[in-house]
């Protein structure tokens, strides 16, 4: 047995560990750490890869109620815990409550790591975590019906703050599916890129290497599964340009843009690339489209993809916050698209970290920047064009609010109804409003807002 422990073999667990260590300290996002520890052991099997990212992820995913779980356990307040206890106590509790190991063998592990990390601690890891385990699953949390609130926050592992917001608009009940569907962990959702060079359909691809193969509900081309045999960039499909990661949810927002061949179209907020290759292939690569961002880093990202999809038609253009999305020499767009940094509260089920690192705060802070660089990108959008802004997003602030207040200030728009610019399958995520809404836990998609402006001719 010593043997082996000595082959060199990676544990994922001392790299699930490392990671949150790093992301408890606040050192980056929770899938960018995850990469670079990966990208530090290269060694891993796909296996051991898996299991680092269940590990990780769902500790963070259910941290409100591993923190219960060990208040519960501990003499003393988890905030007078050494952070690398903590995060030692988090991961062994994670899996006492949610994953299906040896209760003794997750318990020994903890304390023979806290041994070598932080010998004074090892007492009080075996004794917190044995008290984790004989309690076992069901927790005395606070009650449903006179307190959904802290219920919710609790149970279901989301800041109290955030459950108050969604169960005043929406009710209890719905809130609560709400916050079960963000802590579902998603398929895999792809979108077929017809215009790659040499395109073939990937099913026939796809098939051999990936599992519960199925097309997409709601966007025409979309395709979902789970469990690739390899990581999804290495896949022929991907590699080839024949599909783009998209959910199904962002697939929409880029439909909502109806950009067609020969069409001048901005994409003020790109990103490193999925929705200006899906206005690729909606312009079936022929016209032009501006792809520009504040961060210039990403624009390298999105200028591969741009080649691995085949495009022909995109410019990268950085930009400085307030700048004019387009030079004065520059011809108006037909159609703009604002994908705006928002808080990102729609798309939990595969960002859980945000539920830690957001405030309410943030949301006024996002929506003052949401307006202006909506303000900005109008400034490009020729008479009778479009200027649709989307935010993955389910917070009003940062949605109709922002949609209200561009409007107030600019009379020469007027709001499109987005169902009239949808397939017919996804039709009932827009609203008698006439905004566009994707609620993961009505649609399994990400939460994405989007509306539709049209400037008067």
């Amino acid at each position: 047995m010593s043997g082996k422990k000595q082959t060199g073999r990676p544990d994922p667990r001392k790299a699930a560990l490392a990671v949150l260590e790093q992301f408890f300290a606040g050192k980056g996002l929770l899938d960018r750490l995850t990469d670079r520890i990966f990208a530090q052991r290269p060694g891993m099997s796909k296996k051991e890869r898996a299991l680092v990212t269940a590990l990780v992820f769902g500790t963070v995913r259910h941290l409100g109620r591993v923190d219960f779980a060990l208040s519960l356990a501990s003499d003393k307040p988890l905030e007078k815990t050494r952070p690398q206890v903590l995060c030692l106590l988090r991961l062994g509790a994670f899996q006492l409550l949610f994953m299906d190991r040896p209760p003794a063998l997750v318990v020994d592990w903890c304390v023979h790591t806290a041994r070598k990390k932080a010998p004074w601690s090892a007492g009080y890891v075996n004794a917190v975590l044995r008290r984790v385990a004989k309690g076992g699953r069901v927790l005395p949390l606070p009650d449903f019906e006179t307190d959904p609130v802290a219920h919710l926050a609790t149970a279901e592992s989301f800041p109290p703050w955030m459950v108050a917001r969604w169960a005043e608009r929406l009710g209890a009940e719905e809130a609560r599916n709400l916050c079960r569907s963000q802590n579902a962990i998603p398929p895999i959702t792809v979108r077929e890129n017809p215009t790659a060079p040499g395109f073939e359909p990937p099913g026939p691809f796809l098939e051999k290497v990936v599992e519960n193969l199925a097309p997409g509900r709601y966007a025409p081309g979309s395709l979902t599964f789970v469990s690739p045999k390899r990581p999804l960039a290495e896949l022929s499909a991907h590699k080839k340009g024949f599909i783009t990661v998209q959910d199904e949810g962002s697939q929409l927002v880029g439909l909502l843009v109806g950009a067609r061949p020969g069409e001048r179209v901005l994409d003020a907020c790109c990103g490193m690339g999925a929705k200006t290759g899906q206005l690729v292939q909606a312009m079936d690569n022929q016209g032009f489209i501006l792809a520009t961002d504040t961060d210039a880093k990403k624009l390298p990202v999105l200028e591969r993809e741009m080649e691995r999809i085949g495009a022909k038609c995109v410019e990268a253009r950085a930009v400085s916050s307030g700048e004019a999305f387009t030079r004065a020499d520059e011809e108006l767009m037909d159609r703009v698209l604002v994908d705006a940094p928002c808080s990102g509260l729609g798309a939990l089920r595969k960002h859980p970290d945000a539920k830690w690192t957001r405030t309410a705060g943030d949301l006024v802070r996002h929506q003052a920047n949401q307006l202006s660089i909506l303000e900005n990108a109008a400034r490009s959008v020729a008479p009778g064009g479009v200027l649709v802004y989307a935010v993955c997003s389910l917070e009003p602030e940062e949605n109709e609010d922002v949609a209200a207040a561009f409007l107030e200030g600019r009379p020469d728009f007027s709001l499109v109804p987005a169902g009239e610019r949808l397939p017919a399958a996804a039709r009932a995520m827009a609203g008698d409003d006439g905004f566009f809404r994707s609620w993961p836990h009505r649609f399994s998609t990400d939460g994405f807002f989007a509306a539709v402006f049209a400037r008067k001719p």
